[in-house]
């Protein structure tokens, strides 16, 4: 046995692990965090990796300055995410982070989000008579989730509504992660930086009231984000926005799987923020957050991360963990604690598009479960098709009734 526990004649088992993606809960996770929380793994790439799957190891990974997310985007790192780059917020360590996240913020606090919160009603009750239009049976993904969290980001980032179509083909690239066709990947890309910057430039001349505006004009004495932060953050906000709308389809799919809590939350909308948070901790969205890479030995659950080495955070394994929520493996969308669960992360990287994507699940879900309080699944939901290849979890559609 080495130092570590493991056996170096074992090679460590692949991962993600392989299990349906319609489970919301991996028994090999389950397994680990009580026999293994800090386990080494190997990544299809030939990377050995640690990953955490304890609440309280994963809240120390995301944020202990010695596991550095900067170091994760090194030339031949391992990553489950290839996308994240190193002039992203997401690929920042301080004192840069610090620098681009305040200057980030002051955009968010100069455009309260909650006060997009009417606008953002306006969105669904449209989005949800064109689906009444329609007719059942109807596809919640394409005719709910995704119209509803694109405009969303769009009218939040003053995208006008007659060019949100120019950046579709990158966003059907940014849903379909590690799915999306490589020949497509470049074109969508180039045409969407083409956009923005003609955008950017825009709001510099003209400013309005939208974030993209805000974050032109945000500034600390002289100092303002540059031309690729502007990009960058831009694309991650369009890139929370989808997971938004899997979280939006991945929930609806969860209520129908707890039909005494869909009952409850058409019962008792005061619910649906409780609901929504419950949801979010419930549900498995990703395989594991982007990873850090330790910059000195650090002890982490028992076992010694050595400088040099990535550690994963699993978090909706840790958002499982008995340690911290009563009864983890129920759904019970009255729970009274579960603000504390790690979807959105946790310390200096916590999501800055969490607030807005909090009003998207409310509203829609509110305002969806009002609208159509029959609704049900139009086809058996072991029939749901799961994108394979995807690094968050995603229904290719979901059909319904009302």
């Amino acid at each position: 046995m080495s130092e570590n526990g493991t056996n170096p004649l074992e090679s460590p088992p692949l991962f993600p692990f392989s299990i349906d993606l319609s489970r919301d809960e991996d028994p090999r996770l389950a397994e680990l965090r009580v026999q293994e929380p800090v386990a080494k793994v190997r990544f299809a790439s030939g990377h050995d990796v640690w990953i955490a799957t304890r609440y309280a190891d994963v809240k120390v990974v995301l944020s202990d300055p010695r596991f550095s997310l900067a170091r994760s985007t090194d030339p031949g790192a391992p990553t489950l995410i290839p996308a994240v780059q190193a002039d992203m917020l997401v690929g920042m360590d301080p004192p840069a982070h610090t620098r681009v996240r305040q200057l980030v913020n002051k955009a968010f606090v100069t455009r309260e989000v909650e006060a997009l919160r009417p606008a953002i009603v306006a969105i669904v009750a449209d989005v949800l008579d064109r689906m009444a239009e329609h007719g059942p049976p109807a596809d919640l993904v394409d005719q709910w989730a995704k119209p509803l969290t694109r405009r969303v980001v769009c009218h939040a980032l003053g995208v006008p509504r007659d060019e949100q179509g120019l950046l579709e083909p990158f966003l059907d690239f940014m849903a379909a992660n590690s799915s999306a066709p490589a020949e497509d990947i470049p074109a969508a890309t180039q045409a969407a930086i083409g956009y923005l910057a003609e955008l950017i430039d825009r709001k510099r001349s003209h400013p309005a009231d939208d974030v993209l505006s805000a974050m032109v004009q945000a500034h600390d004495g002289s100092d303002r984000l540059t031309a690729g932060e502007l990009f960058m953050t831009t694309a991650l906000l369009f890139g929370a926005g989808e997971s938004t709308r899997n979280n939006l389809a991945g929930a609806v799919v969860t209520l129908f799987r707890h039909p005494d809590q869909l009952d409850l939350l058409i019962k008792r909308p005061e619910l649906v923020p409780a609901a929504v948070e419950e949801l979010l901790r419930f549900t498995r969205s990703t395989e594991a957050m982007q990873g850090r890479v330790a910059t000195e030995d650090v002890e982490l659950g028992g076992v010694m991360i050595r400088a040099g080495e990535s550690v994963f955070p699993v978090a909706h394994s840790a958002n499982r963990d008995v340690a911290l929520f009563d009864r983890p493996d129920e759904l019970d969308i009255a729970r009274t604690d579960v603000r504390a669960h790690l979807a959105f992360g946790h310390g200096i990287h916590f999501c800055i598009g969490a607030a807005l994507a909090r009003i998207e699940l409310q509203e829609g879900l509110r305002l969806l479960l009002r609208r159509f309080p029959a609704l049900q699944p139009a086809v058996p939901l072991t029939e749901l098709v799961w994108q394979p290849g995807a690094l968050v979890r995603t229904l290719t559609a979901l059909p319904v009734t009302w």
